[in-house]
């Protein structure tokens, strides 16, 4: 079965004019850091620079990103796998996206919060925004730095199954479950609402339920990386699969039963 004949699980929706909005916003926005820029550089207020240009690449960074996984479902299977198991990861270019427009936003955050109580960002703003402003650009920057120190601790994204347990990063949050202690896979929430419309929810027989949302960064609409965990959480005869490469040429191949 190739990855295009996959069903759709049943719980997932499609959300393509949610994030096509979203997407038009970023790019907008983008547009105008493109113009901001322009403009503080016919003025020599050259520090704000330092602002309009990250911020607008950060944004159009996360909107091409956003596109290519949301819209296009243009994004290519990668896997590895050594006698450990297999590790899946997200598409190359989607993760190279992400993580340029994470850092080039953090990095705006930075220079705002520091130009701007100097009076050094080209921007109207009274001191009430200015300090408004400030504390938000800051958060910003704490929110990339800590992203970025994620990364460092646990390495990249990625969906680890081995014989045993399964891992799965998101860059965020970290699922460490033996195959035993699963009580199901499925394709909605616990509890609450999915952001994406493509939950993969692996309850655990105790501890809490994780939500991964980025499936689609792995897959075309991360359909095929949920039939996979599926497949390796109900046929545990199949696993030894995992640590002798077939289990990647399944992956690759987009076969799995369903």
């Amino acid at each position: 079965m190739s990855v295009a004949h996959y069903p759709v699980p049943d719980s997932w929706t499609d959300r393509r004019s949610q994030f096509l909005f979203s997407i038009g916003l970023f790019a907008v926005f983008t547009m105008l850091c493109a113009m901001w820029t322009i403009r503080v550089l016919a003025v020599g207020e050259l520090p704000t620079v330092l602002v309009s240009i990250p911020l607008g690449i950060g944004a159009g960074a996360l909107a091409v990103n956003a596109y290519r996984v949301r819209i296009a479902e243009r994004v290519a299977p990668r896997c590895v796998w050594s006698a450990a198991g297999l590790i899946v990861l997200p598409d190359a270019k989607s993760q190279t996206l992400a993580n340029a427009g994470i850092g080039a936003l953090g990095f705006a955050g930075t220079a705002f919060a520091v130009l701007a109580p100097l009076h050094l960002i080209d921007l109207e703003l009274s001191g009430g925004q200015r300090l408004i402003f400030s504390i938000a650009a800051a958060v910003a920057a704490a929110a990339a730095l800590t992203q970025f120190l994620m990364l460092a601790r646990h390495g990249s994204p990625r969906v680890q199954l081995g014989a045993t347990s399964v891992t799965i990063f998101d860059g965020m949050r970290r699922l460490d479950v033996p195959w035993d202690n699963i009580a199901t896979i499925k394709d909605h929430p616990e509890a609450g609402r999915s952001h994406t419309g493509h939950t993969i929810c692996v309850v655990p027989e105790s501890g809490r339920a994780y939500n991964f949302e980025q499936s689609g960064s792995y897959t075309p609409g991360g359909i095929g990386l949920f039939w996979m965990l599926r497949f390796y959480w109900l046929t545990p005869e199949a696993r030894a699969e995992l640590g002798d490469g077939r289990a990647a040429e399944r992956y690759l191949a987009g076969r799995f039963p369903v």
